[in-house]
């Protein structure tokens, strides 16, 4: 419990005192418009935290914060999960994170920037093409993004939008699509977690971190599934991929600054 405090101290301590009010407001927005549409909380805080703590870290980090969000939205979307479709993406996207999770521990700082860079720069394109084009996954499709899925789950930031974007082209919508790629998203999680932990990427500092902001996602989850309803989906959405979008642009200059 010591050492715990002591990290959580030290990384409180890490901040000005503007730095931390935007990481704590950062960390409420961020998850009331996970609450609301089933991804945005990692990604915001992570594009934040990046510069401070480094990719090598805030992959993991945001790993573990959204255990916390996906679990809190099954709780609140419960009614909702279609566990078929939730069970059988989560299946097929498991085996690929062994390998995803591996090259995230042996690649260079550099080249996993760039690439958590420009994933996020491709999901919003992505997930306007599935949607402009009306794309519709059948099973076999549905299993064949899942595969693919999974190969890149160990290495993007914000790997909810990419599960939410699949379930969205099968069919799923509303709370129906945000309550089960929270349990394929929770459970990918879990898988990954796993394999963090055994090549050394989680310790306890990772741990702490993440589960102290995870922690402060659940009263914005739950205000976001308050007012999912009441607040226009187009102008959120223009939102949070404008923040993406801004987020992926810095990543990649940071990157090629880096030696």
């Amino acid at each position: 419990m010591q050492e715990i405090l002591i990290i959580l101290q030290n990384f409180i301590s890490s901040f000005d005192t503007i730095g931390l009010i935007l990481i704590i407001v950062l960390t409420l927005i961020g998850s009331i418009v996970a609450g609301m549409s089933g991804y945005g909380a990692g990604i915001l805080i992570g594009v934040v935290l990046m510069p401070m703590v480094g990719v090598k870290k805030i992959v993991p980090i945001v790993t573990i914060l959204t255990f916390y969000i996906n679990f809190w939205r099954i709780i609140l979307y419960w009614e909702h999960i279609n566990w078929r479709k939730s069970l059988y993406f989560s299946a097929f996207a498991a085996p690929g994170l062994y390998f995803s999770t591996y090259f995230f521990s042996v690649a260079s700082t550099k080249t996993l920037t760039l690439i958590v860079g420009f994933s996020i720069f491709a999901l919003v394109i992505l997930r306007k093409f599935f949607l402009n084009l009306n794309i519709y996954l059948n099973n076999q499709l549905l299993a064949l993004y899942a595969i693919f899925t999974g190969l890149s789950l160990g290495v993007i930031l914000g790997p909810g939008l990419m599960i939410l974007t699949g379930l969205s082209a099968s069919g799923l919508t509303g709370s129906n699509l945000v309550a089960s790629s929270s349990v394929a998203d929770l459970i990918t999680i879990i898988v990954r977690s796993i394999h963090f932990y055994k090549l050394g990427v989680i310790d306890l500092e990772i741990f702490t971190i993440g589960s102290f902001l995870g922690i402060m996602c659940l009263f914005g989850t739950y205000v976001g599934k308050k007012i999912v309803d009441k607040i226009g989906k187009k102008v959120h959405q223009t939102l949070i991929e404008f923040f993406m979008l801004s987020g992926s642009i810095i990543m990649i200059i940071r990157a090629l600054t880096l030696d």
